[in-house]
């Protein structure tokens, strides 16, 4: 019987289905494409998903098969780099909540 259906093969869809199947669920994954696009659609990686990729232990192969580039954004249709002494910050708090 299948517990859990997900609606996309996409990186999300996947990496869902893979942890609910870590935790015993029966997944089924439906997408409509029948061959991957061969197109990239993401240039990065948020920290989340860095940290999740390296607790299954991926991070290594996916740092093999990618580039490093600089953080910025486009600012009024101008690139504007984020200067790198963002990483020199030391402190970061956590807000406390009801739910802690």
């Amino acid at each position: 019987m299948i517990d859990v259906v997900v609606v996309g093969g996409g990186p999300t869809g996947l990496m869902l289905a893979c942890e609910l199947r870590l935790h015993g669920v029966e997944v089924v994954v439906l997408e409509r494409l029948t061959a991957p696009t061969g197109e990239s659609r993401g240039q990065g990686l948020h920290a989340r998903s860095v940290e999740v990729m390296d607790q299954r232990g991926l991070l290594g192969r996916c740092r093999a098969v990618s580039r490093e580039f600089r953080v910025g954004g486009l600012f009024g249709g101008v690139l504007k780099e984020v200067e790198r002494t963002i990483n020199r910050l030391k402190t970061f708090r956590a807000v406390a909540t009801r739910y802690d």
